[in-house]
């Protein structure tokens, strides 16, 4: 392998998790490396085509299969087609009409069509979907064979302009062939793989255990760029792990480095500055190839990436040096992830490794925001002229994540938990501790504050962060636990408690849910959709519009927001509210479809795009949004 080839991250297991990526034993698929020609085969017969534009000629005129048609039908995205091509080369499929079922729909969107058919490249792979634009209208058959010429016009066009094309295809050869797998294994190979899982210490009770069809949701949560954004915006998180583990060299310098639902890789690309030799970056979530190409990006060759959870897949390495991973959720406990620490320490960990962080702590304050307290609690006595106070008592019985601040804290902390995490069993978050809070001033505690503190206790140099109410604030804030009634207390008396118990280029692909003022709206607003409840069918979602938007004042656009209206148009007296940033905000505030970069707009300019929505044909509660403006199209997720 040469040293270019050292250069592209790796997802080091397969999809059933079962690689190993020893030198001895690790086959990788060889790809033919003869770069100054690529043969595309085509998807149906044998003939063979110089480059992409031919073959579409070929399918079009021979086969009468156009790629943009299925596109357009099948709301296809680059995943789609990658299943479709490798569905087609496994079942050797000469016959196009075979791609469908009985009933019409696709035979290809099944999670095992991700895997190639088989060890050859196969150009097709490589081809940029994304590229070939949809058909917008199809009036009658006349219209569409128009609209199918010209998009394979323009198509063809493009490919000719495109000189570096072969040159590109042998890049993404190069690409491919580190992120093609084995796909077959010996028998033996496997039957020993599986006895050497069974052999690990298993955790019965930890999140481990859990069926991962019952446990894919929590890791679906984190596929969504916001809260990778959430998490490394919080510089006090972040800045805390870089300071650790940068400023302790000693600890990471040649040394084997396990990173545990390591995310975006933040902690890895740390870990690789710091100077490990390998770092093993595992993750469940989808986050992971990301993860991968932002190590490309960045020049950085030694991480090694394995999707799966860490109790499921078996592990290219014996042991490892230092396992890093921030896995603290709201009240420290939150999500169960210390669960996979610990099954990491037993089973990987070498003796007398390192573990990032190594300890935290729980603590408690006495609480006593009024405000917050009768907006929130107090808020249900009266509810638009109606009492709802049956509802509290369910509230009681929920912790609340809130922003604290040390204004309104009553008493001295209590820390009522203390977790070595070197020693530490799958008992952590079950404790009973009998607590006693002083009292520092007058006031009326409603609430208990329960914030952790986290600590990396390291050769060179010591690291610590608090999520208190007297800290800079964090994404974990801070947990309340209300009170059915305040408190008067007063300063010097000393609060007991007993029996506390505890048990336990792609973000912009997501429209936002944000809080939007008026201040920062540039043009006049243009409706776009008018629905009458009275007449509408099913396809009130599926809608094309061409707007125009007057600029109202100079400024630098970034983003549509979009907003609604709602009307009771009734007997007696009309009604009406809206969501407008301009209007007093609601809990649905609005929805920002961010811009890739900003665009300077000057008063009185009207800008034109078209505004295309459509329901999500997987998941009917949730929209797919492409946006076209300033010459670009994107492509937004509502869900």
């Amino acid at each position: 392998m040469s040293s270019d080839d050292e250069d592209i991250p790796e997802l080091i297991n397969e999809e059933n998790n079962n690689d190993s990526d020893s030198d001895d034993e690790e086959k990788w698929i060889e790809i033919n490396e003869d770069n100054d020609s690529v043969n595309i085969r085509c998807l149906f017969c044998s003939s063979e085509f110089p480059s992409i534009e031919n073959s579409f000629e070929h399918l079009q005129n021979v086969h009468q299969f156009n790629l943009v048609e299925y596109k357009t039908k099948f709301s296809m995205d680059f995943y789609s087609y990658i299943k479709m091509i490798n569905f087609i080369r496994c079942n050797n499929n000469t016959d196009q009409n075979k791609l469908l079922s009985s009933d019409n729909k696709p035979l290809w969107l099944d999670e095992k069509y991700m895997k190639p058919a088989n060890d050859s490249y196969d150009p097709w792979l490589s081809y940029d979907f994304d590229e070939l634009k949809i058909i917008e209208n199809r009036n009658n058959d006349d219209d569409e064979k128009s609209n199918l010429l010209k998009i394979i016009q323009d198509l063809q066009e493009q490919m000719k302009n495109k000189d570096h094309f072969l040159e590109q295809i042998s890049n993404d050869m190069t690409m491919m062939k580190e992120s093609y797998k084995r796909l077959l294994e010996k028998e033996p190979e496997i039957q020993q793989r599986n006895n050497n899982k069974s052999s690990k210490n298993s955790l019965e009770n930890g999140v481990g255990s859990l069926n991962i069809d019952d446990d894919n949701s929590y890791f679906e949560s984190y596929s969504h760029f916001s809260i990778h954004h959430t998490m490394l915006s919080d510089k006090v998180r972040t800045e805390s792990y870089k300071e650790a583990i940068l400023k302790n060299p000693s600890a990471f310098k040649d040394k084997e480095v396990l990173d545990i639902g390591s995310g975006t890789g933040i902690l890895s690309l740390f870990a690789s500055q710091a100077g490990a030799k390998n770092v093993y970056a595992v993750d469940q979530s989808d986050i992971i190839y990301h993860a991968m190409e932002i190590a490309q990006i960045n020049n950085v060759s030694n991480i090694k990436f394995l999707k799966g959870r860490l109790e499921d897949i078996e592990m290219p390495f014996k042991k490892v040096d230092v396992i890093i991973s921030e896995w603290m959720g709201y009240f420290l406990f939150f999500e169960g992830m210390l669960d996979s620490v610990i099954y990491g320490r037993k089973n990987y960990l070498k003796e007398n490794g390192l573990i990032l962080p190594n300890r935290c702590t729980v603590s408690i304050v006495g609480y006593g925001s009024q405000e917050r307290y009768n907006n929130f609690i107090k808020f249900f006595d009266n509810v638009y002229g109606y009492n709802m106070k049956c509802v509290v008592k369910d509230i009681l019985k929920e912790a609340h994540v809130e922003k604290c601040t040390d204004e309104f804290v009553l008493t001295k902390p209590n820390m009522i938990s203390d977790i070595n995490i070197y020693t530490c069993d799958l008992n952590y978050s079950n404790f009973t501790y009998d607590f006693s809070l002083e009292v520092l001033k007058d006031g009326e505690m409603n609430s208990i504050c329960g914030y952790f503190d986290t600590f990396f206790d390291l050769p060179d140099q010591n690291v610590f962060f608090s999520t208190s109410p007297a800290a800079t604030q964090t994404h974990w804030h801070q947990t309340l636990f209300y009170f059915d009634e305040p408190k008067q207390v007063k300063k010097g008396e000393i609060c007991y408690g007993y029996n506390m118990k505890c048990v336990v280029k792609d973000i912009l692909k997501e429209a936002h849910v944000e809080k939007c003022t008026d201040e920062f709206v540039l043009t006049k607003p243009n409706m776009i959709s008018d629905i009458n409840i009275y007449t509408c069918d099913l396809n009130y979602s599926n809608f094309t519009y061409d707007f125009s938007l007057e600029v109202l004042k100079d400024g630098e656009m970034n983003s549509i927001c979009g907003y609604f209206d709602t009307f009771f148009d009734l007997p007696d007296q009309n009604v009406f509210f809206s969501t407008s940033p301009a209007a007093t905000q609601t809990h649905w505030h609005q929805t920002l479809f961010y811009f890739d970069e900003p665009k300077q707009v000057k008063k009185g300019e009207i800008i034109t795009g078209k505004f295309i929505c459509q329901r999500d044909r997987n998941d009917l509660r949730s929209l797919k949004i492409e946006l076209r403006i300033f010459d670009k199209t994107f492509k937004y997720d509502l869900n």
